[in-house]
């Protein structure tokens, strides 16, 4: 068997969940930033080459973004080796535990993938241009692309469930 018989359901709303997650809320963070800062076609904010203050704000700018990429690469350890931890306890049958695990693996994924959006955001409040948020939604976006569930994620999840517990006295 290749998965359970719900498998086309949960992946339907593990990808509705990640759209509204990782596509709707950063784009609606970004378009409600860019009417902060006044007008859509003004992007404002500090100048990247300004001197007053541009080395810590570059500096803030660089380790954060490092921090995404590790946010990234986070995300692509979930999805390509998910911790035990995250399947729910051994000793349930697989058909229990299958939608519960994939909805928290899916979460974790979306989640460690929106960071990177806040990080841009919070880039953008301490006054950098909008442009910048852009980048760490464009980061969260490459980010659900790559690292979202699809359905081989799904059966090759299934299948795991079920030899742990055919292991299990």
């Amino acid at each position: 068997m290749t998965g359970p018989s719900n498998l086309p359901a949960i992946l339907t709303k593990t990808t509705f969940i990640g759209l509204v997650v990782n596509v709707v809320i950063p784009t609606t963070l970004l378009v409600v930033m860019a009417l902060v800062r006044g007008n859509l076609t003004d992007p404002g904010g500090i100048p990247w080459s300004e001197s007053a203050g541009g080395g810590e704000q570059r500096l803030l700018f660089y380790i954060l973004l490092a921090v995404a990429a590790v946010d990234l690469a986070v995300a692509g350890f979930l999805r390509f080796r998910t911790p035990a931890s995250m399947l729910g306890s051994a000793g349930v049958p697989p058909a229990e535990r299958f939608e519960k695990a994939a909805m928290n693996i899916s979460w974790m994924i979306f989640s460690v993938n929106l960071s990177c959006t806040i990080y841009g955001l919070v880039l953008a409040i301490l006054g950098l241009r909008i442009e910048v948020m852009m980048l760490f939604t464009a980061l969260t976006l490459i980010g659900y692309q790559l690292f979202r569930p699809r359905q081989r994620f799904l059966e090759e999840l299934w299948i795991r469930l079920e030899q742990d517990g055919s292991r299990r006295p």
